[in-house]
């Protein structure tokens, strides 16, 4: 696409507010302690975020993180993962997806991450 115009000329255009969530491991066990981490593109600092933990690919709500606020375009928060009392697990649930909301007067949200890999049962050894 080739964009021809004279040497002040303005480009009109949409610059879209994003923002993106991801776990800081691909796997883990239950009681471990992980990093979620936010990240966002043209939002100022001081905006609010809504984090919470699904169940993949089934989309139930596991747990909602404290409220974050955006520093630098970014905010990071210390996880424990601690969910042997969430009735709404079934034995199979071991993926685990975060989504984020930033709080707007425009609701923007971010795509689901990439899955966390959660044992939640310690391993089992035979001698």
């Amino acid at each position: 696409m080739s964009f021809v115009q004279s040497e002040d000329g303005t480009h009109k255009g949409v610059v879209e507010r994003l923002v993106k969530v991801m776990w800081t491991k691909a796997r883990s066990w239950h009681g471990e302690k992980v990093w979620v981490r936010v990240r966002s593109e043209n939002v100022a600092d001081g905006v609010k975020v809504e984090v919470s933990v699904h169940v993949w690919p089934r989309d139930v709500l596991v747990d909602t993180l404290p409220e974050l606020t955006l520093a630098n375009s970014a905010a990071d928060h210390e996880y424990t993962i601690d969910w042997k009392a969430k009735d709404m697990l079934e034995l199979d649930d071991r993926l685990f997806v975060l989504k984020a909301k930033l709080k707007l007067d425009a609701e923007i949200t971010s795509e689901t991450s990439a899955p966390i890999h959660v044992d939640r049962e310690l391993p089992v050894f035979s001698l």
